[in-house]
C-alpha cells in the first residue's frame, strides 16, 4: 500500500535548519488509496513509528477531493493522528506544480484550527533532469511546458521547474511550512538556483549497495 519508499539522502539544507532534529522519512505512493481506509492508514503509521520515521511525503494528493468535506476531514484526521499517536511530526504535500498549493494544499491549511492537522512542508517533484519526459511528446512537455510556454527540453523543463519551486517557496512562507524539493541530475549553475529557492533539497541516491551512495552523490553534493 506504500510500494514507493524514498531511499533518499537528505543531503543539502539550508543553514536554518542544520540544527534541526534529523529527518528520517519516506515518500507514500497512492495515499488516495489509502485515505480513509482505517486499517491501511494504520498499517502506514505502525510501520512509520517502527522504523523511527518522523517524516512522511505524501504523493497522490491530486486523487484525494479537497471540496469534499469527507475526504478533507478524513485528511485532516490523518494526519492528526501521525502527529498526536505516530510521532510523525512532519507531513509533506507533494505537487507538480504552483497551482496544487495554491488552490488545494494552502487552502485547507487556511481552514484548518488545529494546528496538527495542517501540512508543514511543500515539496515540489518535477523531474526536469528526465529527457523522456520533457521532451516532445512527454508527460511534463504536453502537461506544463507547451501550456505555459516552455520548450520542450531540459532547459525548458528546468525554466519551468524554478519558477514553480520559487512560487512554492513563497507561499510556503506565507504558510509557515518548509519548502521542500526532490532532485536528481542538475548542474552547478541550476544547483544555485535551486537553492536560492527552496529550504531543503532531497537529493536521489538510488543505490542497491549502501555503501556505494556517497560515491554515487559525491559530484552532484
Amino acid at each position: 500500500i506504500y510500494s514507493r519508499l524514498l531511499i533518499a539522502c537528505l543531503l543539502l539544507s539550508s543553514a536554518a535548519f542544520a540544527q534541526s532534529t534529523t529527518l528520517r522519512g519516506i515518500y507514500v505512493d497512492g495515499f488516495s488509496q489509502i485515505l480513509g481506509n482505517t486499517v491501511k492508514e494504520d498499517s502506514l503509521l505502525h510501520y512509520a513509528q517502527d522504523s523511527s520515521f518522523n517524516y512522511l511525503a505524501l504523493y497522490d494528493l491530486h486523487n484525494v477531493s479537497f471540496s469534499n468535506a469527507t475526504s478533507v476531514n478524513n485528511l485532516a484526521n490523518f494526519i492528526r493522528k501521525a502527529r498526536e499517536n505516530y510521532g510523525v511530526i512532519n507531513i509533506g504535500a507533494v505537487g507538480e506544480s504552483y497551482s496544487a498549493f495554491r488552490d488545494k494544499i494552502a487552502p485547507y491549511n487556511n481552514a484548518r484550527t488545529n494546528a496538527n492537522e495542517k501540512f508543514n512542508v511543500f515539496n515540489l517533484e518535477f523531474e526536469f533532469w528526465t529527457t523522456s519526459s520533457v521532451n516532445p511528446g512527454g508527460y511534463y512537455c504536453t502537461q506544463y511546458l507547451q501550456p505555459n510556454n516552455c520548450g520542450c527540453d531540459s532547459a525548458g523543463g528546468f525554466k519551468y521547474y524554478i519558477k514553480q519551486m520559487h512560487l512554492i517557496d513563497s507561499i510556503a512562507s506565507v504558510q509557515g511550512a518548509i519548502s521542500e524539493t526532490y532532485v536528481g541530475w542538475f548542474n552547478q549553475g541550476q544547483a544555485q538556483q535551486i537553492v536560492s529557492n527552496t529550504d531543503r533539497v532531497l537529493l536521489h541516491a538510488y543505490r542497491i549497495n549502501p555503501s556505494s551512495v556517497y560515491g554515487y552523490s559525491q559530484t552532484r553534493l
